[in-house]
């Protein structure tokens, strides 16, 4: 048909289908029917009544309604991925600190717990799970998380001790430097050749056995409580002390000698200690050396 000199069938798709729109989908119901088969990719592909029987990474699910609702991958990721890492950085972080590899024999393997002492309060994290394939990973699976603890907690890879009353923490910044007076100079030189530059210090607090449940401190037990701290302060690992403020520091003790002072009564006895910073709390190289991180597969 022709209008003011013009056909609009003149093009070579005049007469094609309206493109659809894309919708960003996040559920899907089945009601008053038999369904034998239910497939969904993300694979931009041309339509065909074949479904697909293996999985791909487009696959988004695939139901076969043989006697369960499942519609998962987990037989696909059993039979092609070797291991699962777990990964973890500040939010809007480039840099990713891998807490642990997973190795993946069976279905059960896939589910598991994850302990993490390390990350500092008041700080938003995110949590991935990446899967592994010869050395390759995957598409990450993230979870992100803002944390907050009460109190001052000082930990190793084994044990957690943690304190909430009468708390002082003093910090200082230690960089070695020379001073160097000449004869024919009025003022000396100060000479700082060295790269080291860490934080030192000291920790008092009241330590006693707090239980939760019912909110109730263990005083007459005190000292017991205080002997197993004095044992885990001078085991030989390295410590991670952290504060509710969040202040963190990678950290050894470095006192001889734990100092338990009574204050006026026998339950209000202070422990006092001194420590140094060996190590970056955010740098994976220092929390694998200090054990806090495994980076072999388990």
């Amino acid at each position: 048909m022709i209008f003011a000199g013009l056909s609009f069938c003149a093009g070579n798709h005049s007469l094609d289908s309206t493109p659809s729109r894309v919708r960003e989908d996040t559920h899907i119901s089945l009601q008053d029917g038999i369904v034998d088969e239910l497939y969904i990719t993300s694979k931009d592909s041309p339509y065909s009544t074949v479904i697909p029987q293996d999985w791909d990474y487009y696959t988004i699910m695939h139901a076969l309604f043989n006697g369960t609702l499942l519609a998962g991958n987990i037989n696909f990721y059993v039979e092609n991925i070797g291991s699962l890492r777990l990964k973890r950085r500040k939010l809007g972080d480039l840099r990713w600190i891998t807490l642990q590899d997973f190795k993946v024999l069976s279905a059960k393997d896939l589910n598991f717990t994850y302990i993490d002492k390390t990350p500092r309060s008041k700080a938003l994290y995110e949590y991935s799970v990446v899967p592994v394939i010869s050395n390759s990973e995957g598409s990450l699976y993230s979870s992100s998380i803002t944390t907050d603890f009460h109190g001052l907690c000082i930990c190793d890879n084994d044990s957690i001790f943690n304190a909430y009353l009468d708390i002082e923490v003093t910090q200082s910044r230690n960089k070695p430097v020379t001073v160097v007076s000449t004869i024919n100079r009025k003022y000396p030189y100060v000479i700082s050749n060295g790269e080291a530059n860490y934080n030192s210090g000291t920790v008092r607090a009241l330590f006693a056995k707090f239980t939760p449940d019912n909110c109730s401190w263990d005083f007459e037990n005190a000292n017991v409580f205080r002997d197993q701290l004095s044992d885990f302060l001078y085991n030989g690992n390295a410590k991670i002390i952290k504060h509710e403020d969040g202040r963190m520091w990678l950290a050894a003790v470095s006192s001889s000698t734990i100092d338990n002072s009574e204050n006026g009564h026998e339950y209000k006895v202070s422990t006092a200690f001194e420590w140094t910073e060996i190590g970056d709390c955010d740098s994976e190289d220092d929390l694998s050396t200090g054990g806090f991180i495994k980076t072999e597969v388990v």
